[in-house]
């Protein structure tokens, strides 16, 4: 009996071995297809009555990007660079670029190679060359917004002094923190290529810094937004501190836009709180123009 118990053990322990080391060489070998998961259909150009226009950008090294822009309505007034999310494309945020552009702020919808049916294969290089193309072509001052994935982009971008301000949505701290919570049983941290560390950024980062994230979200990417905005209020260089409770829906309307109602008074102060931070940004940003101080319900909102 014993003899059998043993046997059965010793099979249990190679079968969970072999499972372990098969797992193992698939997150080692297809990290990027995990990683970067978004679609790659060809996206249809903005109708004819669109406030967007797409805009074909060459890069130095071959690749090449479709994006869609809006300008503002006159110059000097901010625009808004967004940096989408890796399961996401450039639509995703056309409709929260339409509520700013209805003020007068221009808009660029950032894309990226491999996404959105642009050709290449993306990574963490790929994606900041993209970027620094993007903002290449934006009219200055900008404001750089990233979702997910593109906070990264948007911090490493502000870090490089490509922008006047940062909104990060649903960020994180880096990814191998984001993989070694997700597969807390493999050395994630190890062998993860594309890093994306966006709390190394932070003694570079000298704009005004605002973040937002859902508490609908998984509750290990809600404590890596919590993490990052702690992070980046432990620098003392916040422009506005309303506190890093994530108590509101995000930024754009969306899957987790659903909040309860006990959330939605809670959170309520905070919507205040970050609407009266971007208005300020966009005040001095636009030498106290009248039309800078226009609330912006449709983006800030519950």
């Amino acid at each position: 009996m014993l003899r059998f118990l043993r046997n059965v053990l010793i099979l249990l322990a190679g079968a969970f071995v072999v499972l372990y080391l098969a797992v193992f060489v698939l997150l080692l070998v297809y990290q990027r297809q995990l990683l970067f998961a978004g679609n790659t259909d060809v996206i249809a150009p903005p109708s004819a009555t669109s406030i967007y226009r797409a805009v074909i950008i060459k890069e130095n090294d071959g690749a090449q990007l479709t994006i869609w822009k809006a300008p503002p309505a006159r110059p000097g007034l901010p625009t808004f660079v967004i940096f989408y999310g890796n399961a996401s494309n450039l639509t995703d945020f056309a409709e929260t670029g339409e509520h700013l552009h209805a003020h007068g702020y221009g808009v660029v919808l950032a894309a990226y190679r491999g996404y959105s049916g642009n050709p290449g294969s993306p990574s963490e290089d790929g994606l900041m060359d993209d970027a620094r193309a993007v903002l290449a072509s934006a009219p200055r001052p900008v404001v750089l917004w990233g979702h997910s994935l593109g906070s990264d982009v948007a911090a490493r971008m502000a870090s490089e002094g490509h922008g006047e301000a940062l909104i990060l949505e649903s960020p994180y701290t880096s990814i191998p923190d984001v993989g070694a919570r997700r597969f807390p049983i493999y050395p994630v941290r190890w062998f993860m290529r594309d890093r994306f560390d966006t709390l190394s950024l932070l003694p570079k980062i000298k704009v005004p810094v605002l973040i937002f994230h859902g508490t609908r979200d998984w509750d290990r990417a809600l404590r890596h937004g919590r993490d990052a905005c702690q992070a980046f209020r432990q620098t003392g260089d916040v422009h506005s501190d309303c506190g890093c409770r994530a108590r509101t829906a995000p930024l754009r309307s969306g899957a987790f836009r659903h909040a309860l109602a006990a959330e939605e008074r809670a959170g309520a102060a905070l919507v205040a709180c970050a609407q009266a931070t971007l208005r300020d940004w966009i005040t001095s940003l636009a030498g106290n123009s009248p039309q800078a101080r226009v609330p912006l319900p449709g983006v800030l909102s519950m």
